[in-house]
């Protein structure tokens, strides 16, 4: 009788010191976890198809100064560590000397994601219909155009973007901000995973 409850006891000793083993290995996976993320960011920041294009978002606004002004603050958060996007505002990175229609139309073929400050001044700016237009033809009915929307009624929309889903700069800035950046993330995350399959797909056995 002595000897059944010694292993009883010892039996019990053994699942409690199981249990604080799990319990205290428990942290470091969490600890681990954001170290995990940041390896999969950069590996995705870093991939080949990434690359297959000089920009990662080309950002289209008028030349009024207040749309400026939100075209260089949303670059800002864009372009941000630990993201670090590519982004393409003509008032910054066009070369001077060049013919404004075909800078413009390379730029757009050149980025992944094309982002959109619709205002009522961006209506009246012919460059910005152009660009629009461009968009468009790159990328038609795709995700790879952003329209942010500031002071609009969607009756005041282009009729050719009323069926996009789009934010609304009035509500919540900073999120509309956040917001760009995932899509974004989320498009370079897609890009890179299809070609991956596409690869494997297509690798000699």
């Amino acid at each position: 009788m002595h000897g059944w409850f010694q292993k009883l006891f010892k039996s019990k000793a053994s699942l409690s010191s199981e249990k604080v083993s799990s319990v205290t290995s428990s942290p470091s996976q969490t600890v681990s976890s954001p170290g995990a993320a940041c390896c999969q960011r950069q590996s995705l920041l870093n991939s080949a198809a990434r690359w297959t294009r000089p920009y990662d978002v080309f950002v289209c606004h008028s030349h009024e100064l207040s749309d400026t002004e939100e075209a260089e603050r949303l670059v800002s958060c864009l372009e941000a560590p630990p993201h670090n996007l590519r982004c393409f505002l003509s008032h910054r990175d066009s070369c001077p000397g060049a013919a404004i229609p075909s800078e413009l139309c390379q730029a757009v073929q050149n980025s992944h994601i094309k982002v959109l400050i619709i205002t009522e001044h961006f209506l009246k700016d012919e460059w910005c219909t152009y660009v629009m237009h461009q968009a468009l033809a790159d990328g038609p009915m795709s995700n790879r155009m952003i329209p942010l929307v500031r002071n609009l009624l969607h009756s005041d929309f282009p009729p050719e973007l009323r069926v996009y889903s789009y934010t609304d700069l009035n509500r919540n800035t900073e999120h509309c901000y956040t917001m760009v950046t995932r899509t974004v993330l989320q498009y370079l995350k897609d890009l890179v995973r299809n070609e991956s399959d596409f690869s494997s797909k297509n690798s000699v056995p």
